[in-house]
């Protein structure tokens, strides 16, 4: 798996942690629900903290051309 495709997933699983935040914020304001569980995927850190670990994980002469691709992957 390539840098891309790595920053590509980080991104889609944090987008469902959020989803999955948002509905868990609304059932909870209609009554009682379990607490939310943290995304072990995510090695218990909130989407934001998650992607910028990954990010900062990639070389810095790979970034740009990482995010540059990744950008023109999101537009398709």
């Amino acid at each position: 798996m390539n840098v891309t495709d790595s920053i590509i997933e980080v991104l889609d699983m944090a987008e469902e942690e959020l989803k999955r935040i948002a509905v868990y914020k609304e059932k909870k304001s209609k009554g009682k629900v379990a607490d939310l569980r943290t995304n072990i995927l995510m090695l218990g850190l909130s989407p934001p903290d998650y992607l910028l670990r990954a990010v900062s994980n990639v070389y810095t002469n790979e970034l740009e051309q990482t995010l540059l691709v990744s950008a023109m992957t999101f537009v398709h």
